[in-house]
């Protein structure tokens, strides 16, 4: 009989059955969809909307790119040894152990129970865990996988558990019939526990199959490193190969290069692919070799990466020989010596210069260069403490504001003026902010000190006042940062510092001690967390202000924070004179000593400030240091994007060819461009700075940037990182650039709009010029940076172009600009050119002429003929205008806005570098080149170069 179902029945199972299937479908169609992807045309599935059922134009290619690889073979046949040896392994020792402790007449089991159970909550940690097992011999071979991890508490508590379910009878019954413990276990105890043992074993082989972090910690080199996911890798070209690639000619004269890329060399390097164009000629055709770059495969140590070298414990020359030793073997072609927090040897001491005088002669031995680094750990200008205890004037300075009270204590002060205003409370416009409220101030006035003191209401006192930092700051042992807008400063330093070095290994300067590294440099640091309050100064600005710009400026201090009538005025000649007693007391100094004593002077700025203008510091530096830097980019403790280091580079490459001095040649990219050379991301190119920890303990292991030293596990795989940037850097060193176009910077509207009280929105045209950048480079338009005042003084037009070789196309977004822009403009070569003059306006045309409202001749000359161009078609009024040197485009018409293009012309032809700045997009590539010749591949990973093709 059976049984009628009620309605609720069949509704609840209907809702089962269809719940259920639905959830049996969501899980298994992913797989299914990454099969028929597999099976399908790459491009196809781009560009396929929704579900896929069948195949997008069938094909195998996917299979036979992955097994030609043999990374893919040797990954799996590791995997499955590893799999089979650990679980027969783990299941032995799980067995024997649990069968042990689960009999009752086993002395101190509990005792053993709690050792094991105690392991499942408390750790020793990674570090510890290491070191024993190195300790022990399990290291760098197949039973540091294996055998530390034969046995899993909780695996073992599930059989131990199991095995006291069995009667002790069984047992007992054995042992009368003559049973060891051995046969027991086998005969009788393991039949019988077969169904746990399978959940052990299965739950063994699945640990065993995703194991990842073992082959990382327990492997030096790339031998055995083969877990799941994570192929072995070797050194071997075939290995290294970063992309497949097919040419053939086009049609139209030009060269199409198809390009395939994808992740490989164990994903450690972004795909970039070096192509150099041989021009045919009688000089070409006797040179059958095609070798534009002789020494492209092994660059020499000043094409190799340089880091800093933190010294951060006591000292002992046999240490430092050996460290050194371990920077050459893994390709490094120097260090910049650098004493850091944690330094025990007293800096500046003779056994201080003594270890330098053994790192500088061990590093002649091996070719290799030794840097000095200028200061007791950053920022520099302080020798340790020596200089700001030299006197009142040579500590740090800074003008600040104060409302109703002063917080500094009276002997640190020197009133300049004080005034007293109305507020108006207004939410929408808040120049200055604090807890509770947002206000402009109306009705300013200057009033006395007596006046001051008396009851004023509503009335908001401001109190403008000269600070001098007092001996106290224990960031700086007990003193304080220095003044480097006062030139007494730098001339103390320099003898205080670079004269000893000097004395200790002059005898190599300009050798094997190529130049110094001067570090951090700023005038806005130390401000006891005061910072919206404060701005730069020093004693003489307000005498120099007077006799630079014919006014006074202690009568117009209210303008540089509040927005007065005129504030865009006083704040651009108030930052521009700053600046320039910035590089003129200290930068320019420090470079014309460095100059004279054979040294290359270099380093950076303290990031983040928009106030700064970077590239007039370069103008005094043969070798300009690259750090996320440049108005509105981020601080030095939190990593620019590698975006942002755009614009950074670009203003120190640029202002060498402004400056045309001789003391550095133009386009000069060799290693002292890359000192700064990002790697802490070495799979994607990270934005800090090289750090060689010479010890790793205690708080020294918090240090910023992350250490890349032989503490590391991948230390013994450097070399193949550190010869991919010598090539790098090698091959970008050869010739000269070619751009096409001049950026005007924006520092002067980062000075008309900057204030304490708000200082994001000076770093707003910073933001917006990068976002122009970006599309000049996602266009393959390759560009310099002009800074106003530079070219002012160095810029000229030549053949109608402007003085660095960019064509007479400038990009503007600046809303303050030069006392004459036509005279200025026509200097930088972006004006009067026939008919080719054309100034492109990102957005609105500059509404300013040096802080004042635009008018007259000069400004209408400026605007003439101007194009108004959004950011959204710029590239399209480019390419109307500049047709682009190189296209580059995906196969499936795509536009390939992270594919960067760099073109540098050399004594054969042309050298293209192609790289891929994306982190996980990939794509099939049609590369065109309008040029003739022959076209050699170059790898930059193993240095070979494939067979070259002629192009029509």
């Amino acid at each position: 009989m059976v049984a009628k179902r009620s309605l609720g029945d069949i509704v609840f199972d209907t809702v089962n059955i269809v719940f259920l299937t639905l959830l049996v479908v969501a899980t298994l169609y992913p797989c299914l969809y990454v099969l028929l992807a597999s099976l399908s045309e790459p491009a196809e599935v781009a560009r396929a909307q929704g579900l896929l059922f069948i195949p997008k134009k069938l094909q195998l290619g996917s299979y036979a790119l992955a097994f030609d690889n043999p990374n893919i073979i040797s990954g799996y046949i590791n995997t499955i040894v590893y799999v089979g040896l650990g679980t027969a392994l783990n299941l032995l020792m799980t067995l024997m152990g649990a069968y042990g402790l689960s009999r009752k007449y086993l002395y101190g089991r509990n005792l053993f129970m709690f050792v094991i159970v105690f392991t499942m909550f408390f750790s020793g940690g990674l570090i510890p865990m290491y070191l024993t097992y190195k300790s022990l011999g399990f290291y760098d071979n197949m039973a540091a996988m294996i055998v530390p991890y034969a046995i899993n508490a909780f695996y073992l508590i599930i059989l131990r558990t199991f095995f006291l379910t069995i009667p002790d009878s069984l047992e007992e019954s054995a042992k009368i019939d003559g049973a060891n413990d051995f046969t027991i276990l086998f005969r009788i105890m393991v039949p019988l526990a077969l169904p746990a043992m399978a959940v052990v074993t299965l739950y063994y082989a699945v640990d065993n199959w995703n194991t990842y972090l073992r082959g990382v910690i327990f492997f030096a080199g790339p031998r055995l490193v083969s877990d799941s996911g994570h192929p072995a890798r070797d050194t071997d070209s075939k290995r290294h190969e970063l992309a497949e690639r097919r040419h053939h000619v086009g049609g139209g004269g030009k060269r199409e290069v198809r390009h395939d890329r994808h992740r490989d060399l164990a994903d450690i390097v972004r795909v970039s692919v070096f192509a150099a164009l041989l021009r045919e000629g009688r000089h070409d055709r006797r040179r059958e070799g095609l070798r534009p770059m002789d020494d492209f495969k092994s660059p020499s140590s000043r094409y190799r990466p340089v880091a800093f070298w933190s010294w951060n414990d006591k000292l002992e020359a046999a240490e430092l020989v050996r460290q050194i030793r371990e920077m050459d073997e893994q390709g490094w072609g120097g260090f910049f010596m650098h004493a850091r927090a944690g330094l025990e040897t007293p800096y500046l001491s003779e056994e201080w210069f003594d270890c330098v005088e053994t790192c500088v002669n061990e590093a002649k031995s091996r070719g290799m260069q030794a840097w000095i680094y200028d200061e007791d750990t950053w920022p520099s200008g302080w020798a340790g403490g020596l200089i700001p205890r030299l006197g009142e004037e040579y500590r740090e300075k800074h003008l600040f504001l104060a409302e109703n009270e002063i917080p500094h204590h009276p002997d640190d002060i020197r009133m300049l003026k004080i005034y007293k205003a109305n507020r108006r409370y207004a939410a929408e416009a808040a120049y200055y902010r604090d807890r509770s409220s947002a206000y402009r101030l109306e009705n300013i006035a200057e009033i006395t000190q007596e006046e001051a003191i008396r009851e004023h209401g509503d009335e908001v006192i401001l109190y403008f006042y000269q600070w001098t930092a007092p001996l106290t700051n224990p960031r700086y042992r007990g003193a304080s940062y220095v003044d480097l807008l006062n030139p007494k400063v730098a001339e103390a330093f320099i003898a205080s510092t670079h004269e000893r070095y000097k004395e200790a290994i002059g005898a190599e300067f300009g050798a094997t001690v190529p130049g110094s590294f001067t570090d951090d440099l700023t005038v806005l640091w130390n401000i006891w967390g005061r910072k919206k309050q404060a701005l730069p100064w020093t004693t003489s600005i307000p005498e120099r202000f007077i006799a630079r710009y014919g006014y006074d400026l202690l009568d117009c201090l209210p303008q540089l924070y509040f927005p007065l009538e005129g504030c865009e005025r006083v704040r651009i000649h108030f930052h521009d004179l700053v600046n320039d007693l910035f590089v003129e007391s200290y930068t320019k100094i420090l470079h014309e000593w460095c100059e004279r004593n054979g040294l290359k002077s270099t380093g950076h700025l303290m990031g983040g400030d928009p106030i700064m203008s970077y590239m007039r510091h370069f103008e005094y530096m043969q070798v300009p240091g690259d750090r996320p830097s440049g108005a509105g980019e981020r601080s030095a403790a939190r990593p620019a994007p590698a975006r942002q280091r755009r614009l950074s580079i670009r203003q120190g490459r640029r202002t060498l060819r402004n400056v045309r001095r001789g003391r550095a040649k133009p386009d000069d990219g060799g290693p002292e461009m890359d000192l700064q050379l990002a790697v802490p991301e070495q799979r994607h190119g990270a934005d800090a700075t090289l750090v060689l920890l010479f010890a790793s303990g205690g708080s020294r292991k918090r240090d910023h940037p992350p250490n890349l030293f032989y503490q590391q596990p991948w230390w013994g795989d450097n070399r193949l990182m550190a010869d991919y940037q010598a090539r790098v850097s090698y091959a970008l060193s050869q010739g000269v650039r070619v751009k096409d176009v001049l950026v005007l910077h924006v520092q002067d509207s980062a000075f008309a709009a900057h204030t304490p009280l708000r200082p994001e929105a000076g770093g707003l045209a910073a933001k917006k010029l990068e976002k122009v950048l970006r599309r000049l480079l996602e266009a393959r338009y390759d560009f310099d940076l002009g800074d106003e005042s530079i070219l002012a003084r160095h810029g000229s037009v030549e053949g109608g172009r402007a003085g660095g070789g960019a064509r007479t196309v400038s990009l503007r977004r600046h809303s303050a600009c030069a006392d004459d822009p036509r005279e200025h403009v026509d200097a930088a070569g972006c004006l009067h050119e026939g008919r080719r003059r054309r100034d492109l306006f990102q957005g609105e045309p500059p509404a300013m002429v040096d802080g004042l409202p635009g008018g007259g001749r000069a400004y209408e000359a400026l605007l003439q003929g101007a194009l108004p161009a959004g950011l959204h078609h710029l590239e399209a009024l480019l390419r109307s205008k500049l047709p682009p040197r190189i296209r580059i485009e995906e196969t499936n018409g795509g536009a390939a806005a992270s594919i960067y293009c760099h073109q540098r012309r050399v004594d054969s032809g042309y050298l293209y570098f192609i790289i891929n700045h994306g982190r996980t997009n990939a794509a099939e590539l049609l590369v065109r080149i309008p040029e003739q010749g022959r076209l050699r591949v170059m790898n930059a990973e193993n240095g070979g170069g494939g067979g070259s093709r002629r192009c029509a």
